[in-house]
Formats: structure tokens, C-alpha cells, sequence
């Protein structure tokens, strides 16, 4: 099982990676498009993963997460799911902003970790699904390991006007389970008990606790 969750995380940071943003004149991105980008970025991502010199410079690899990972993964949708509409309307802006603030800290060092476990590990698109809008889809791929077998995971992708067109990733499933239900239950249990604050001072301290060591 915790093979499995750290294979789920790690399928997860190589598909962290932004389409091409569209004005609202054009067409949405075909689904082949949106497959070919993706496959490529994988390429490219693989092929800098594989350099040895990158896992033991932390300030390389950390500035790979913020400039090609973290710039598509949105936070906000991410922590909004998690909670649920009427505990995030509850929010005063300024605890939004906070949470948001500090559960994209959380991300990053989710990102991170798993980059160091990269084993070369490679990703396949296999198919893309799009709402009859094309606002939000699934991104279906395949991840071929050495000494386990293949698995499939499946990306959810927004397509954000508020980001310029960006299409925007904010979950992920592995065997039918998804990253934001399995946050949900612990999460909403600290905002329900102790308030959000007390959640964002969880994710403060486990945050300031790990990038203080790198």
C-alpha cells in the first residue's frame, strides 16, 4: 500500500504540467492536442528527472517544481473540494487567502518529495475526457515501472478563463479513490473542531519543518 501511495503522489507531480492557454475566440484544444502536449511534456520532463546531478541540487529542483509544476496545479480548487462549498463560504477572504497560501506550500512540498523518488519511471497519455462544455476532463495515463506492474491514474483538468485559458489541475485518482477524498475527512474534522486556523498552523508547521531542512 505505501508503494502504491507513493507511486499514485509521483504519477501525480510528472503530470504537473500547463497547456496552452486559449483567448475565448478560439476553439477549445482537441482532445488529440491536449494528448500530443501532454505526451511531449512528459517526454521533457522524464529526460530532466533523468539527469543524476538534479536530485542532489535542491535549488534546482526546487525551482523545477514552482516554474513547471506548481504554476498549473491550483491550490485554491484543490482546498476548495476539500473542504466543500458551505465550509469555504463560511471563510472570511482573508482565511481563504491564508489557506490557500499555506496548502500551496503543502503541495510544493508534496512535489518535492516525490521528485526524489524518481526511478525512471515512464509516463504514457493514454486518453483524454471532456465535459460537453470542455471545461473540466480527465486526463487517463499509464505509468510503466521497472519491478511493479503498470498502473493507471487519471488526472482532472479545469479549464480556467480567470487564468487566461490555462487548463488547471487540481485532483487526482488511483483505483477509483481520489487525493481530495482522502484529505477530506481529516481536514473538515479540523475546521469542523478547532476552526481553520487551526488547520492552516498544521500545514504551517509541517511546511516550515521541511523547507528549513533543505
Amino acid at each position: 500500500m505505501q508503494k502504491s501511495k507513493l507511486y499514485f503522489i509521483l504519477m501525480a507531480s510528472l503530470l504537473l504540467i500547463s497547456l496552452p492557454a486559449q483567448s475565448e475566440a478560439e476553439p477549445v484544444v482537441s482532445k488529440s492536442a491536449i494528448k500530443v502536449f501532454f505526451q511531449r511534456k512528459f517526454e521533457s520532463i522524464e529526460a530532466f528527472l533523468s539527469q543524476k546531478e538534479v536530485i542532489i541540487d535542491s535549488e534546482r529542483l526546487m525551482e523545477f517544481v514552482e516554474q513547471e509544476l506548481m504554476t498549473v496545479w491550483s491550490a485554491e480548487l484543490t482546498i476548495k473540494a476539500i473542504l466543500g462549498v458551505k465550509r469555504w463560504s463560511r471563510l472570511k477572504n482573508e482565511q481563504k487567502q491564508q489557506l490557500i497560501e499555506s496548502y500551496n506550500h503543502t503541495m510544493k512540498r508534496y512535489l518535492y518529495e516525490v521528485m526524489l523518488k524518481y526511478e525512471g519511471q515512464k509516463a504514457i497519455a493514454e486518453k483524454i475526457q471532456l465535459n460537453k462544455k470542455a471545461t473540466k476532463g480527465w486526463l487517463t495515463a499509464k505509468l510503466l515501472l521497472k519491478n511493479f506492474p503498470d498502473i493507471t491514474i487519471d488526472l482532472k483538468l479545469f479549464h480556467s478563463k480567470a487564468e487566461k485559458g490555462k487548463w488547471l489541475i487540481y485532483d487526482f485518482r488511483f483505483q477509483g479513490i481520489s487525493f481530495i477524498k482522502l484529505k477530506q475527512s481529516e481536514y473538515r474534522t479540523i475546521v469542523d473542531e478547532q476552526g481553520v486556523l487551526a488547520l492552516i498552523e498544521l500545514l504551517d508547521h509541517k511546511n516550515n519543518e521541511f523547507f528549513v531542512e533543505i
